[in-house]
């Protein structure tokens, strides 16, 4: 966590999801070794764009 922090550009961050944040979650029923899996859709998507004037962040959900 900490390099990717420190290491951080444009197209490569960390960024943390509440789970508030997404829908349609669901149980794949399948298993890792030590969890359960599931899938669901990000409502707010990714970070994408710069508006550089305004200062805000374009989502891509």
């Amino acid at each position: 966590i900490q390099y990717t922090q420190l290491n951080a550009n444009d197209s490569t961050y960390l960024e943390w999801i509440d789970f508030n944040q997404f829908d349609l979650v669901e149980n794949t029923n399948k298993r890792g070794a030590f969890s359960s899996i599931y899938s669901a859709i990000w409502m707010e998507g990714p970070i994408w764009i710069l508006d550089e004037e305004a200062e805000v962040w374009t989502r891509d959900g």
